[in-house]
């Protein structure tokens, strides 16, 4: 029996899986525990104990362990598993397990943004906005994909027009930055900040319940009723967009481009017709080549669970 692990920088979901069974699951809230030994030693009370576990983290994985990005946590891969009796516990990137849990997806866990012409065995990409910005890829060895992690959330954001341009300058300021990465921008905590940088220009539209609350933020401009919210998440989608499609020519992924975290799917009506997809392809001569990518949001929200059950490579 595996212990699988999605952790993020807000939430935890956790599952005791046999034989591609879920036995038990459970999402946390990440800000209720101290640490994460102490969530999953929770989690596991009561249970016939796991034979090992694979534990996706929201963060850089070196020697397995990892200090989660957004989120005062360090994670020991053999400290848990000696609280757990002394199984072999494996610390990978959660975007490690996204391009891990893809194959186990079913079509109706899949929204096609733009078809594309997808080629066999040619590299994959996925990146994915929540709390922070991940992103990964995948490259066919032989027989299967073989997973790579990547921290491209935090290379340079890189301003297309005016807005973007103040909205940087701006960043900059206000968090007395010396640069401003693109997660500070493509993130859930990047909504506000754009909100509160357009608040600056149209002061008279500012609406004080929506202030600091990117998912009210999201919602009004779904409803159409706020905007100020309309135009942050045209700000944030066409960003979005901008950096889909780095990544795709980063990577050459002919094999395609999945749309992966917790905000894709909650606001998908806004990513089909807020220019999400013109800026992805709005690259100049390489335009043409990204009209070919496919492209595709996950709806599935246990997709890094899914790639942490399944992952298949060893774990000691």
């Amino acid at each position: 029996m595996r212990l699988a692990a999605d952790i993020g920088g807000t939430k935890s979901l956790l599952a005791l899986i046999k034989d591609g069974q879920v036995l038990k699951q459970q999402r946390y809230e990440n800000h209720d525990w101290p640490c994460l030994e102490t969530l999953i030693l929770d989690f596991c009370a009561g249970s016939p104990p796991p034979e090992d576990a694979c534990l996706a983290v929201a963060g850089p994985v070196v020697d397995n362990t990892c200090v989660l990005t957004n989120l005062d946590w360090q994670v020991s891969g053999s400290h848990i598993g000696q609280a757990l009796g002394g199984i072999p516990v494996k610390v990978i990137n959660d975007f490690t397990a996204v391009g891990y849990g893809i194959p186990h997806l079913e079509a109706k866990d899949v929204y096609v943004l733009q078809p594309g012409i997808p080629i066999p065995h040619e590299p994959v990409a996925f990146l994915g906005a929540g709390t922070g910005l991940g992103e990964g890829y995948a490259i066919w060895q032989q027989d299967h994909y073989r997973v790579y992690a990547s921290e491209g959330g935090h290379v340079d954001f890189a301003p297309r027009t005016p807005a973007e341009y103040a909205l940087a300058n701006y960043l900059r300021q206000q968090d007395d930055l010396k640069r401003v990465s693109v997660e500070r921008v493509v993130s859930g905590t990047g909504i506000p900040k754009i909100y509160a940088f357009l608040a600056l220009t149209y002061p008279q539209a500012w609406d004080p319940s929506l202030a600091g609350n990117g998912a009210l933020i999201a919602a009004a401009a779904m409803a159409n009723r706020d905007p100020l919210s309309v135009a942050t998440m045209q700000l944030f989608i066409q960003a979005y967009g901008a950096e889909a499609g780095n990544v795709a020519l980063k990577f050459l992924c002919r094999g395609g481009l999945y749309i992966a975290g917790g905000i894709a799917p909650q606001i998908l009506p806004l990513l089909q017709n807020m220019g999400f997809l013109d800026a992805f392809a709005d690259k100049g001569r390489m335009g043409p080549l990204l009209r070919e990518v496919p492209v595709a949001v996950i709806l599935n929200p246990e997709v890094g669970l899914l790639g942490a059950a399944f992952y298949p490579e060893p774990l000691n």
